[in-house]
Order: structure tokens, then sequence, then C-alpha cells
């Protein structure tokens, strides 16, 4: 909803801009007056959501979480998940980085259970 309101003071403000009243008068046969800006706002918003709606409809699920999240952000959820059971092999690097901070020692421990139950030990 934010979105939609959004985009419809975007289509206000660039109808006032770009719209000459003139020009806009032959088309619809008559004075302009506000109102008809609104209207012309209102409706483009209106189909643009509508496109929205059905474009996403028809594409699916994957290729929408690759738009909206962008293609990077699957591959970093695989390298978190990593293999099953072994608390993935980006945690276990995560984890060995000291995630910003230096390891302590029960963090060296738990590393190297981690790296045996796994078999990433290096």
């Amino acid at each position: 909803m934010v979105l939609g309101t959004a985009l419809f003071a975007t289509l206000v403000a660039v109808s006032f801009l770009l719209l000459d009243a003139s020009v806009l008068g032959k088309f619809i046969g008559r004075q302009v007056g506000v109102g008809d800006y609104l209207f012309l706002a209102w409706f483009i918003t209106a189909i643009a959501m509508i496109g929205g709606a059905f474009g996403t409809g028809l594409e699916g699920a994957e290729k929408v979480s690759d738009t909206a999240c962008g293609r990077r952000q699957p591959e970093r959820q695989r390298m978190l998940r990593g293999p099953a059971n072994c608390g993935g092999g980006g945690a276990i690097a995560w984890r060995r980085a000291g995630a910003g901070r230096s390891a302590a020692p029960d963090d060296e421990e738990h590393i190297a259970s981690l790296e045996e139950q796994c078999g990433t030990g290096h």
C-alpha cells in the first residue's frame, strides 16, 4: 500500500510537470482541472499495480525471489545452510572468522567439533 501511494504521488507530480493543460484539454475536450490530473494519476497507478500483480502471478516463485532479493541472496543462504546437520559450512567459516572479533578459546573447541562432525577440518 505504501508503494502504491508513493507511485500515485509521483505520478501526480509528474503529470503536473509534464502535461500541459492545453494539450490535455484537447484530448478530453474541455477545460482541465486538478481533478483531471488526479484521475489520470490514479488510473495509471491502478493499471500499473494490476499489471504488476498479473506479471508476478505468471512468473515462478524462484524468478520473483531472484528479482526481489537479487541473485546473490539465495547463494548466501545455501552457503550458510551448508551440509545437513553440520551447522552449515558458512557457519563454520563465520565462527572461525570470529564474526568480527577475536575467537575465544571455547569457540575454537566448538569450531573443531563442528569441523570433525562435518568433515571440513582445515
